[in-house]
């Protein structure tokens, strides 16, 4: 079992991935998505707990019809981060968001590096968007 020797089971992935490039590749571009949400799961776990469901960006990108809710730049050409509205980690004496599907949504790298930890309000009056 993993639990009892996780070394000799990663040892065996990294020969897997060694000897089949092509197969891993592909794997990981197939479920780029899932494995995107498990990581924010992971770092939700370190901090508030909660998780997100599978579909998520999905659910979002008919939502916000494939744009960002900030610059509406078509999120096809530009990508996208899944980002928390409220920040997971926010400035000091600001109230912490949830890592649940409510509190995320699609935006352009651009937007997301811009907004880090900000108060979603904050943010867009930074921007121009409300007064």
């Amino acid at each position: 079992m993993y639990a009892s020797d996780p070394e000799k089971y990663r040892a065996r992935a990294r020969e897997y991935a060694k000897s089949n490039p092509e197969k891993v590749k592909r794997y990981r571009e197939e479920h780029r998505e899932e494995r995107r949400i498990r990581k924010y799961d992971r770092i939700a776990l370190e901090n508030k707990g909660g998780k997100l469901s599978k579909d998520i960006i999905q659910k979002l990108w008919k939502v916000q019809k494939g744009r960002c809710p900030v610059c509406k730049a078509d999120l096809k050409e530009t990508g996208y981060h899944l980002d928390h509205i409220v920040p997971l980690k926010p400035r000091t004496g600001e109230p912490a968001g949830k890592h649940e599907d409510a509190n995320m949504q699609l935006t352009c790298p651009t937007c997301n590096l811009k907004k880090f930890n900000k108060n979603p309000i904050q943010f867009m009056q930074e921007m121009g968007y409300l007064l």
